[in-house]
């Protein structure tokens, strides 16, 4: 994801309909949302911010930014 490069952040990327299991993974990392993309922030506590959608602003908030 081109923003997360720009900031110089670590992620990795999956692309869930070309990976084997990735739609069943999606769904129970998302609690069933199925909208792409979809992001998870895990923060230094342990906790998970999940964002559906390529949204920069929320992608700030979340990071402090």
């Amino acid at each position: 994801m081109m923003w997360f490069d720009k900031q110089g952040l670590k992620y990795d990327h999956h692309v869930v309909d070309e990976e084997p299991g990735g739609i069943a993974t999606l769904l129970a990392v998302s609690d069933g949302a199925i909208g792409v993309p979809f992001t998870v922030i895990t923060m230094d506590d342990g906790r998970e911010v999940k964002i559906t959608g390529y949204d920069t602003k929320e992608f700030k908030t979340a990071l402090g930014m």
